[in-house]
């Protein structure tokens, strides 16, 4: 509750800044409300995009062995003309054992799905025998 009391004095000390910058800064009135209407609705928005970013899943991209030796020939590239040394491991090998890692991850969910499902079919099934 305490958070909560905190996010809306923040809200509000934020909207109170927002408002008295606009009408200090701006002295044509449509741009003056504008920007206010902005100013009040920035901070949902971006409260908004935090906590979806933070729990929502985001697909990992599909590995792509062609891709993956373009960003190769280009690391290579990058070497010789501006020197120094090679990422290791490389941009391909890195790709390609993060995307198996979220594989086995998906089949490691999908697995435990099942296993819960089949469980409940099996609890209903013994209950009516019994």
């Amino acid at each position: 509750m305490v958070f909560l009391k905190l996010l809306i004095v923040a809200y509000l000390v934020v909207e109170i800044l927002a408002v008295v910058m606009a009408l200090a800064a701006i002295q044509l009135k449509p741009f003056r409300a504008m920007f206010i209407v902005v100013g009040v609705i920035m901070p949902a928005i971006f409260l908004y995009a935090a906590v979806k970013s933070l729990f929502s899943k985001k697909q990992m991209p599909q590995f792509n062995a062609e891709i993956a030796r373009v960003e190769d020939d280009i690391e290579t590239e990058r070497v010789r003309l501006f020197g120094g040394d090679p990422t290791c491991p490389s941009f391909s090998n890195r790709w390609e054992r993060m995307y198996q890692a979220y594989l086995e991850k998906l089949v490691a969910s999908a697995a435990k799905t099942s296993e819960h499902l089949v469980s409940i079919g099996t609890r209903i099934h013994l209950g009516k025998a019994a």
